[in-house]
């Protein structure tokens, strides 16, 4: 089971990590889900919450996923969606008894991600399903399980993670970093990019779901069973292990701490590489406090001068 940290700060660079999770312009969105419904890629595709209840997410917080049992989240602006290569990642616990129930949508069911649910009562019958309809002349691809096809090990009122990659000609699901089903084409599965008419995530959901994230990019083995031991928030940052960073927080400050005294000049940066603030660290000094109160929700970087391969992500709730 993972492990997040659910306050207005979370802290992703942490040495016992090697990898960096995608926060480029390959990033499409990035759905925390904890307290709102933002979207923390940068790209402002926000979702507006229609009768969906915060509740206790998959790390046993209070308020840090959302049930939809009685709604769902939309965005309804243009969705623009890459060609080639896609990744799509997400925590769900059903609880109900829709056949099936969407994860993540487009309103004319171009594009789905869900699950078959055959309506047991006990032990595991979900399949796991995407439909995928890349312009009106492609064809729809249904990837995943029917009748025959039940996941082992999985029962409703459960979390489990829910994760699709499309890779040019081959696409698989994965549930809680297993293998469950692969797909390989004679052609690119995604052949062009294209803009959705919107999205929706939990339509005809019963149950909650948590952390949605997804990117244009087939991401590593290792990332992938980072997101579903620690989750979204607690993936590293690249190029970190020698600092060894790690936060302490308040409903005002950001306090960076680092395993030995370091000097010179600091920036914080933006999803796009902007500059936000910067300043000289406390001379010869182990920490380091970032006053948030006007920082925007997003993705942010600490970047220090005498340690230019060395950045810390976090993130502002």
């Amino acid at each position: 089971m993972k492990v997040i940290s659910t306050i207005f700060v979370f802290l992703v660079s942490l040495g016992a990590f090697a990898q960096t999770l995608e926060t480029s312009d390959k990033l499409v969105s990035l759905y925390t889900l904890n307290g709102n419904a933002l979207d923390y890629s940068g790209n402002g595709r926000h979702c507006t919450n229609v009768g969906a209840v915060l509740a206790e997410g998959v790390d046993g917080q209070p308020n840090s996923c959302y049930d939809f049992t009685n709604g769902y989240l939309e965005y309804t602006d243009s969705f623009p969606m890459p060609d080639s290569v896609l990744t799509f990642s997400a925590w769900v616990k059903p609880d109900g008894n829709n056949f099936m129930p969407k994860i993540f949508s487009t309103p004319d069911g171009s594009l789905s991600f869900e699950i078959w649910d055959f309506g047991m009562t006990t032990g595991a019958f979900f399949a796991p399903r995407c439909t995928l309809k890349t312009s009106l002349e492609s064809y729809h691809l249904n990837i995943g399980g029917g009748y025959g096809d039940p996941v082992e090990g999985v029962s409703r009122n459960e979390w489990f993670h829910y994760y699709v990659e499309f890779d040019h000609d081959t696409a698989s699901i994965y549930i809680n970093n297993e293998l469950y089903q692969r797909t390989v084409s004679q052609e690119n599965f995604i052949s062009e990019s294209i803009a959705y008419n919107g999205i929706k995530i939990g339509d005809d959901f019963e149950g909650k779901i948590d952390e949605i994230y997804l990117v244009a990019d087939v991401l590593p083995p290792s990332q992938r069973t980072e997101l579903y031991e620690y989750g979204i928030s607690q993936i590293t940052s690249s190029k970190t292990l020698e600092l060894n960073t790690s936060i302490n927080y308040n409903s005002q400050f950001i306090e960076f701490l680092f395993k030995e005294k370091i000097n010179g000049g600091y920036k914080i940066l933006n999803i796009n590489g902007q500059n936000i603030t910067e300043g000289e660290l406390p001379g010869n000094s182990s920490k380091l406090a970032i006053d948030k109160v006007n920082m925007s929700p997003g993705i942010y970087f600490l970047a220090l001068d005498n340690y230019p391969d060395s950045q810390t992500k976090f993130i502002v709730k």
